[in-house]
């Protein structure tokens, strides 16, 4: 597998998903690509059996230099944040700060900081600090990273009666969390999110062929929130905006 970063000036390859090997090519003078390798030291990382097991890679963080990558070995799943420019210097995200982590994603620029899904629950991770965050999001079962501080989610919640469950759709930011819709526990869903021309716009899909769009669903309240439909004829596997925020595919 392969990417590149967000200047498009690096691209990152995977020799083989079983080992920790990397190229990559910078792309400075497209006429004359340099390509280097760029492996991750094995003490940064957890051998079962003396083998290592599968990795892939991530995201990269917006500043084109840091990328986060996976590595899934058994019953071991961690995440490692690699260097473009100093292969030597990878962190072990897992193991520095000592949690469960099934998903990781950059904060905005500053690639010192991470938002993580430990359990059912997002921390803020700073590995300038090495400090964790308490529960910023309970219940978390979907999230999404926009700018700085900005978090779209899927949680479970306690329902309205006793011991009963639902799942809500929201937005944290500015420390603040904003339940933008509430659906039965038994809903499948799924959201993207970012935005255009100073506004917010979350896309939820509930698998009933019907993707809601609400605008700044933290302006307002959930009911009275812009909202568009879009009817789609098929399953909807996956959404996500454009990188300008202007279409949803």
């Amino acid at each position: 597998s392969a990417m590149a970063s967000p200047d498009r000036k690096w691209l990152l390859v995977q020799q083989k998903a079983d080992q920790p090997l990397f190229k990559l090519v910078d792309f400075s003078d497209p006429k004359k690509p340099v390509v280097t390798d760029l492996n991750i030291p094995a003490d940064q990382l957890t051998k079962k059996d003396d083998k290592f097991g599968t990795f892939s890679i991530k995201e990269w963080d917006l500043n084109s230099r840091y990328i986060v990558v996976e590595h899934t070995n058994k019953d071991t799943r961690e995440f490692l944040r690699l260097d473009r420019q100093r292969a030597a210097d990878t962190k072990n995200i897992s193991r520095l700060f000592n949690l469960t982590i099934a998903e990781a994603h950059f904060a905005g620029g500053n690639a010192n900081l991470l938002y993580a899904k430990t359990d059912s629950v997002l921390r803020s991770l700073d590995m300038g600090g090495n400090s964790a965050s308490a529960a910023l999001i309970a219940g978390v079962e979907q999230f999404i990273v926009y700018g700085n501080d900005t978090v779209a989610f899927v949680a479970t919640r306690d329902g309205t009666t006793p011991g009963s469950k639902q799942r809500v759709a929201g937005i944290y930011t500015q420390g603040k969390e904003t339940i933008a819709r509430t659906f039965a526990a038994d809903s499948n869903v799924t959201i993207a999110y970012s935005e255009y021309t100073r506004h917010a716009y979350l896309a939820i899909n509930t698998g009933a062929g019907v993707i809601k769009i609400m605008r700044d669903p933290t302006a307002t309240t959930k009911d009275n929130a812009e909202v568009a439909e879009v009817i789609v004829p098929t399953e909807v596997k996956w959404m996500k905006f454009s990188s300008s925020g202007r279409m949803l595919a």
